[in-house]
C-alpha cells in the first residue's frame, strides 16, 4: 500500500465522518435519526444497513425493563440498501 493509497483512505473518513456529524441527530424524530444512520453508513462502509429498535426504548419506557430478544419487541426503523454500482 502506497501512501497515495494511505491518503486516498484518510480523505475518504474524514468526508465521512464530517457527513456523519452533520446528518445523524440533526433531527429529534427517532425515523428520520435511523434513516440518517444508515443513509451514511451505504455505501461508504457496506451494501447494506439497518436500524432495529426496541419498541419500549422507542416509547421511551426506561431500557433497563426491557426484555432481550426474543421476549422483547423489535421493530426496524430504518433500512437502506445500495442500488448503485459503487458498493
Amino acid at each position: 500500500m502506497g501512501a497515495e493509497d494511505e491518503v486516498g483512505r484518510l480523505r475518504l473518513r474524514v468526508r465521512s465522518m464530517y457527513e456523519a456529524a452533520a446528518r445523524i441527530g440533526a433531527d429529534l424524530d427517532v425515523r428520520r435519526t435511523t434513516q440518517a444512520i444508515v443513509d451514511v453508513l451505504v455505501p461508504t462502509l457496506g451494501k447494506a444497513a439497518t436500524v432495529d429498535l426496541y419498541v419500549a426504548v422507542v416509547m421511551g419506557e426506561d431500557s433497563e425493563g426491557v426484555a432481550p430478544a426474543p421476549q422483547g419487541t423489535i421493530a426496524r426503523f430504518s433500512r437502506c440498501v445500495a442500488t448503485s454500482p459503487k458498493a
